[in-house]
């Protein structure tokens, strides 16, 4: 003999089905390899310049000199922190290169070693 109510009889029905889809769900899902590397989580500008410690401007900055890579997800810059730091210590690595391979020309014959002028235009 059918249902008084069609409704609970469809609802019960539904449920049942989505039960079943769950339980099989859950049986057939594989792990995740234990290998399987996660991509890095991607910072946003605000971000970025508070985990280096450094403004917003200075991060603009390095993006417009093309010293950082970035991605863009619909308008938003988004970057990758290890990436970054990376390029950021590559340049200071250069920097400190070209430094030492520069001669001296703020040296001045006569004064200590530790002492270097500013500027060489008011010189006599």
């Amino acid at each position: 003999m059918p249902s008084a109510d069609p409704l609970k009889d469809l609802l019960e029905l539904v449920r049942s089905a989505a039960r079943d889809g769950v339980v099989e769900a859950l049986q057939t899902k594989a792990p995740a390899p234990p290998n399987s590397v996660t991509p890095p989580p991607l910072l946003d500008k605000r971000a970025l310049a508070h985990a280096l410690g450094v403004s917003t401007a200075k991060i603009d900055r390095l993006v417009r000199s093309g010293e950082i890579q970035y991605v863009l997800v619909g308008e938003v810059r988004r970057f990758d922190l290890e990436a970054v730091r990376a390029a950021l210590e590559a340049r200071r690595q250069e920097r400190d290169r070209a430094r030492r391979s520069a001669p001296d020309l703020a040296r001045v014959p006569g004064l200590p070693s530790d002492v270097r002028l500013l500027s060489r235009a008011r010189r006599a």
